[in-house]
C-alpha cells in the first residue's frame, strides 16, 4: 500500500511538471505577443504627444473625440469602411460555400482529384509576394487582361481604377485562399464514418441530397470556425490590396489605414484609437455571428 502511495504521488507530480512546461510556453507567448505589445498601444489611447518636448502627456477621452471629428470630415472613409465590410460577404458567401463544394467533388474522389488538391493548395506554400506578382501581371497595362479589354473597345486603365480595382483584390482573395479552407474541408469530410453515406447511398440519396442533408451538417463546426475566420477579415486584410494596388483605385481598407499611420511614426495615438474601436464594434459582432451559426445544426461527435 505505502509503495502503491508512493508511486502515485511520483506519478501526480510528473503529470504537474508535464502539464507547466507544455503551458508555459502558451503562456509565455501570450504574454509577451499581445499583453506586453498591446500595453503601450492601450496607454496611447489617452496620452497625446507634446510636438515641442516629445513626450507623451494624458489626455483622457480627447483621442476618442478626435477620432470621430476626423471620420466625419474625411473624405475616404466612407469607401475605407465599405471596403473591409465587403470582405466578409466575399469570405463567407462565395469563397467558403465554393472551397465547400470543391472540399466534396474531391472527397468523392473525382478523376484527377491528387492533381486538384495540389493545384488548390499551391498558393499556401508560394510567398505572397511572390503569389500577388503573379497574379497582378495579367492585370497589369501590358497584361493579356488589359489586352481582352482593349479588344472589347475598352481603353484607359480598366482595372487600376474604383471599383474593377476593388474587384480584383476580391478576386485575388478568393482564389487565395481557396487551398487554405479546402484542406480544412477536406479533413473534415475525411472524418465522416463510410457507414453513415454507406447508409445514406442505400436509401437513394444523390449526390446533392447528400451533400446539403449528410456532409454539411456533418462539419459544420469546421464551417463555423471558416465563417468567424472571415468575418476577421474585416479588421485584417491590408498586404494584399496593398501589395496588388498600393491602395489605389479606392482599395483601401482600415488596416491598410492604420498600417500606413503607424509605419509613418506620426499620430500613433490615432491608429491605437481607431484599432481599439473597431475591434470593440467587431468583437460582439463575430460572438454573434458564432452563436447564430451555431443554432443551425447541433454538433456531432463521430
Amino acid at each position: 500500500m505505502t509503495n502503491f502511495t508512493k508511486t502515485k504521488k511520483k506519478m501526480s507530480r510528473g503529470t504537474k511538471i508535464f502539464i507547466i512546461l507544455m503551458l508555459a510556453y502558451p503562456v509565455l507567448h501570450f504574454l509577451i505577443s499581445w499583453v506586453a505589445v498591446n500595453f503601450r498601444s492601450i496607454m496611447l489611447l489617452f496620452q497625446r504627444m507634446d510636438y515641442f518636448t516629445g513626450e507623451y502627456k494624458w489626455v483622457g477621452f480627447q483621442n476618442f473625440r478626435l477620432f470621430f471629428r476626423d471620420l466625419a470630415s474625411d473624405p475616404d472613409g466612407a469607401r475605407r469602411y465599405i471596403n473591409s465590410l465587403l470582405y466578409m460577404p466575399v469570405t463567407c458567401f462565395i469563397s467558403v460555400p465554393l472551397a465547400t463544394f470543391c472540399s466534396y467533388c474531391l472527397f468523392k474522389k473525382m478523376p484527377c482529384a491528387s492533381v486538384f488538391r495540389v493545384i488548390f493548395f499551391l498558393p499556401n506554400v508560394i510567398p505572397v509576394i511572390a503569389l500577388t506578382i503573379a497574379f497582378r501581371l495579367p492585370f497589369d497595362p501590358d497584361g493579356f487582361m488589359y489586352n481582352i479589354m482593349r479588344s472589347l473597345g475598352y481603353k484607359g486603365a480598366f482595372f487600376g481604377v474604383a471599383p474593377n480595382a476593388q474587384v480584383m483584390v476580391f478576386i485575388y482573395l478568393i482564389w487565395a485562399g481557396l487551398g487554405y479552407d479546402v484542406i480544412l474541408l477536406s479533413g473534415a469530410m475525411g472524418r465522416i464514418p463510410e457507414s453513415v453515406l454507406e447508409s445514406a447511398r442505400l436509401d437513394g440519396v444523390g449526390f446533392f441530397r447528400e451533400f446539403f442533408s449528410f456532409t454539411i451538417p456533418l462539419v459544420w463546426p469546421t464551417l463555423i470556425t471558416l465563417n468567424l475566420v472571415g468575418m476577421t477579415t474585416v479588421l485584417t486584410v491590408y498586404l494584399q490590396p496593398l501589395l496588388l494596388t498600393s491602395g489605389k483605385g479606392g482599395t483601401g481598407t482600415i488596416s491598410m489605414y492604420i498600417f500606413q499611420i503607424a509605419q509613418s511614426g506620426n499620430n500613433l495615438e490615432k491608429a491605437a484609437t481607431m484599432g481599439f474601436l473597431c475591434s470593440f464594434v467587431w468583437m460582439p459582432v463575430v460572438l454573434g455571428g458564432r452563436k447564430f451559426l451555431s443554432r443551425f445544426f447541433r454538433e456531432v461527435e463521430y
